[in-house]
């Protein structure tokens, strides 16, 4: 699965909006090639599917019929019931989504799957809601739910994008969010794309996620802090930190008042102050720097 998802990662709202006919058909295999590979059905498909398909709307599945059929085809026959009627595949896809739980398959419909007759319409009675199982040891539990919800709660600016952001800071938003959305610890190394975008997610499909000298949280943010901010990066800020001047901003912003540029100066300062090396990090470094780049003003 990881090599599909890999060249296919899971899309976003604007992704899903925007996208063709073939993208959205190619999507959907992809997606399903995934659920073969890891011989997924029942809850556990039903969760992975949640989380693939959380930016998808009626439109999006309707752009392509032919998939959206295979999708649901794949789908029931592998124990996630979703309704036959003589509304649109893409609608019932789509309100099935919607739900929290997997839907109580109807025990006289006539394409239930054989392997789960056992099931009784007196235990859907009992337990209506699906109580979570005994995983077996050593192997995780399903923690797709939070992960959906961290997914939601991350905004473009809180990603790291290795360009010139700070991945202490921006790990810590990281480790914030995991918490408000109830992600185990042990969940981290697989909720750790969600934190990426531009240069450091493709950097991390095409370096890190396959790599077998990789094997811990630990050894995944050590590699990315380093291909993006190693000593040349941390070269790179200081030489940034020290052409910033007053005089400069008020030469790139005619039209502002000095205070707006000093603001402006201070904004850039602070957030290039994440990038230095740590022994330049304190606060009287800082107001040094301030000093120095508005003495023409002083």
């Amino acid at each position: 699965m990881d090599k599909d998802k890999n060249e296919n990662p899971i899309w976003n709202t604007e992704q899903a909006t925007n996208a063709s006919a073939k993208q959205v058909g190619d999507y959907i295999q992809a997606r399903i090639n995934d659920y073969k590979e890891d011989g997924m059905n029942g809850d556990e498909l039903f969760d992975m599917w949640k989380g693939d398909f959380v930016s998808f709307t009626t439109t999006t599945f309707s752009k392509t019929k032919e998939a959206t059929k295979a999708l649901r085809d794949f789908l029931r026959a592998n124990g996630v019931y979703i309704k036959k009627s003589r509304r649109l595949i893409a609608e019932e896809l789509f309100d099935t989504l919607q739900k929290h739980e997997p839907e109580i398959w109807p025990v006289n419909e006539k394409d239930r799957p054989s392997w789960l007759t056992n099931q009784t319409n007196q235990e859907a009675i009992q337990q209506p809601s699906r109580q979570p199982t005994q995983e077996p040891q050593g192997r995780p539990q399903n923690n797709q739910y939070n992960l959906v919800n961290l997914s939601k709660l991350y905004t473009d600016e809180q990603k790291y994008s290795g360009d010139s952001d700070n991945f202490d800071f921006k790990y810590s938003i990281f480790s914030d969010l995991c918490e408000r959305t109830e992600v185990p610890r042990e969940a981290y190394l697989r909720a750790f794309p969600t934190m990426l975008k531009g240069a450091a997610l493709n950097y991390y499909y095409t370096s890190c996620k396959s790599n077998p000298y990789i094997t811990s949280l630990t050894d995944l943010c050590g590699n990315i802090k380093q291909h993006f901010e190693g000593a040349e990066h941390e070269r790179n800020v200081l030489t940034k930190w020290n052409d910033l001047t007053l005089r400069k901003e008020l030469d790139k912003n005619p039209g502002k008042s000095i205070e707006d540029c000093l603001q402006l100066l201070v904004q850039k300062l602070r957030a290039l102050q994440l990038g230095l090396e740590k022994d330049l990090r304190h606060e009287k470094f800082f107001l040094n720097k301030l000093l120095t780049a508005c003495q023409d003003h002083l």
